[in-house]
């Protein structure tokens, strides 16, 4: 097994784990002009801070990571539907071999 096959498939075990305790959820990924794909993902509600001075501005950003093995190449203006809420992608934060986190609005 590849050192990015052990990660994706450590991530898909957590994330399992994740969604039983009720600290990760499942939801809809719908790219533009594309299927829906059923997706497991984080939400992460936390603060960001802006500005590098002394005195920077705090706000509030959310972050959705989703397991790049249930979506390969996820886009911007991309939507992620969890139950009523309905995210849609904005901005890259971060990726790895396994999960992308996306800014969301």
């Amino acid at each position: 097994m590849s050192q990015k096959a052990f990660l994706q498939q450590m991530d898909s075990d957590v994330m399992n784990a994740m969604v039983a305790a009720g600290m990760a959820d499942t939801g809809v990924y719908l790219a533009p002009a594309g299927s829906p794909v059923s997706v497991r993902c984080y939400v992460d509600d936390a603060a960001a801070f802006f500005g590098t001075d002394a005195m920077p501005v705090a706000g509030a950003r959310v972050v959705i990571g989703l397991l790049l093995a249930e979506v390969p190449a996820p886009v911007r203006d991309a939507t992620v539907t969890i139950g009523a809420d309905v995210y849609t992608l904005d901005s890259l934060v971060a990726q790895d071999q396994s999960i992308s986190r996306w800014v969301v609005s």
